[in-house]
């Protein structure tokens, strides 16, 4: 017993000198980029790599590398699959973050990158806010995700699926329907009902799309149906309810707002849609760009994504285009550009606070605190 607790002391005080003796941000400095500390999937190890000349985009060999011991944060750079994650690289006064793209073992190119201008703040004391916090694993498994207003969480699939090669989402054409699942405080309850599609409206309740493209709302007196056919549906905090219709165009399906007693066409077309808390909708066509109606137009913002969530706070999430082992890179708004955050996955939806749930490839849920 004293050994292991005179171990464990010596391990914290050599972590300890061996965070204090070194600055652990990243530093490029006459080609050679030295990263301190990177957390390897747990592991932590101390690289330096050096850049080839007369390379574009510009490519990079291993020079060193050794196991260090040494704290991680939300800073430290990682490997996410084939890529070298840089949160923070800083040249001369400016902040950039860097993705780097493994080639080989010893061998990396620059993939894409990007200035930390919109919160360079936040790295110079506490980490706070949903982009810079960590993932936390729900259990339960789903196909589709929906968080309302009021918080409320609803999840199409849940744990009806008892077969183990079944994947969520090995065929997105799928003619079955998923089970509805809510989230209380102890946990998933069953309720009656299914779907392939879902969102919640402000006071917790689901708008369900079920295989047959049927639109279903449950009420306090239960399910009822509402008219018309729909591929995607998206509620905002306002009560806004938009519908992506059956009928297919340049682009996707057409796009319908709900008048309390039918549906009104507006132009446009999409795969996937939310609204925002004043009643506007977003949407993803099928080409992955993302648009926002504006006074009766729609304006094209950049960026590409496959799927979209909106909070009642107005931030706005996205799942991009570009692949990652468990779906696809996470995004969130700033107001004119998108911040990528550590992760990946299938399908977002937003919570009231602004914190994101997703679904990754293996129908896996997750949250950020």
């Amino acid at each position: 017993m004293k050994t292991t607790i005179l171990f464990t002391l010596l391990f914290t005080l050599l972590a300890a000198c061996t965070a204090n003796a070194q600055d652990d941000r990243p530093v490029f400095r006459n080609g050679l980029l030295t990263l301190p500390v990177v957390d390897d999937g747990g592991d932590t190890l101390a690289l330096e790599l050096e850049l080839i000349p007369d390379t574009f985009p510009p490519e990079f060999d291993l020079a060193y590398s050794r196991t260090v011991f040494a704290p991680i944060d939300l800073d430290t750079p990682w490997f996410d699959d084939h890529f070298l994650i840089i949160p923070e690289l800083r040249l001369g006064r400016d902040s950039y973050w860097v993705e780097l793209r493994l080639l080989g073992p010893d061998h990396l190119v620059l993939d894409s990158y990007g200035l930390n201008e919109d919160y360079q703040g936040i790295f110079s004391g506490s980490p706070s806010g949903p982009a810079f916090t960590d993932w936390i694993r729900v259990p339960g498994d789903a196909r589709d995700i929906g968080v309302g207003a009021d918080g409320t969480v609803w999840v199409l699939g849940g744990t009806v699926y008892d077969n183990p090669d079944f994947g969520f989402f090995d065929n997105d054409d799928i003619d079955y329907d998923f089970g509805l699942w809510v989230l209380d405080e102890f946990g998933w309850l069953e309720y009656p009902g299914s779907g392939i599609r879902l969102d919640v409206d402000p006071d917790g309740y689901p708008w369900v799309i079920n295989s047959d493209h049927e639109i279903w709302r449950l009420t306090p007196y239960g399910w009822d149906r509402i008219p018309g056919r729909a591929n995607d549906i998206g509620i905002g905090a306002d009560g806004s309810v938009w519908v992506l219709g059956t009928t297919e165009r340049r682009g996707g399906y057409e796009v319908f707002r709900y008048s309390g007693i039918g549906w009104q066409k507006v132009q446009g077309t999409g795969v996937r849609i939310d609204v925002d808390p004043y009643g506007t909708p977003w949407v993803i066509n099928h080409d992955d760009q993302i648009f926002r109606l504006e006074q009766g137009y729609w304006n094209r913002l950049p960026g590409l994504a496959k799927d979209i969530g909106i909070g009642a706070d107005g931030s706005v999430w996205v799942i991009g285009s570009n692949e990652r082992e468990g779906g696809y890179g996470i995004y969130t708004w700033t107001g004119f550009d998108w911040i990528r955050v550590r992760g990946s996955a299938r399908q977002v939806s937003v919570g009231p606070d602004g914190n994101p749930w997703v679904v990754n490839r293996d129908g896996e849920i997750y949250t950020r605190w």
